[in-house]
């Protein structure tokens, strides 16, 4: 069962832009690290190492994402370029432009439906206190309402 940190800040991109970004942000000009290929030991490395704000982006089954929508705070802001001072103390982050597949926030990936899948970019303010999401945790699935076809 895999785990990703909450992201409290969302990115303002919509979902085609984001699914876009391969390391860096063209908009707020940050790097954007990719936790996909990382096990749950590096992603908490990532944000030990992290002296600051850090964005990061992530794929997560559709269910998964709903419960993360629903429960994550409705605030759409978008994450400020100066708040991410890294401090010197802090161990170096890899370069999201290095030839590691790791670093790629979208790498293509092969799905039978790609549309099960949903992108999450945004930044974490407080890496050292995020909270961390089970990826197996997911809503029961809601019933939906037809309307019986129109008669002829």
């Amino acid at each position: 069962m895999a785990r990703y940190p909450r992201i409290d800040q969302p990115c303002p991109l919509d979902a085609t832009a984001r699914s876009r970004i391969d390391g860096h942000c063209g908009q707020c000009g940050k790097t954007v690290y990719c936790l996909d290929a990382n096990s749950d030991a590096e992603r908490a490395a990532l944000l030990r190492q992290a002296g600051g704000p850090i964005c990061v982006s992530y794929r997560l089954a559709m269910g998964t994402a709903l419960a993360l929508a629903i429960a994550a705070p409705a605030a759409a802001t978008s994450v400020d370029a100066n708040a991410a001072a890294a401090s010197s103390q802090a161990a170096p982050l890899t370069s999201p432009n290095a030839a590691s597949q790791r670093q790629t926030p979208v790498a293509p990936e092969t799905q039978v439906e790609p549309d099960l899948r949903m992108v999450f970019v945004g930044g974490i303010s407080r890496p050292d206190e995020a909270e961390w999401i089970d990826e197996d945790h997911e809503l029961p699935e809601l019933p939906m309402r037809r309307d019986p076809p129109p008669r002829e």
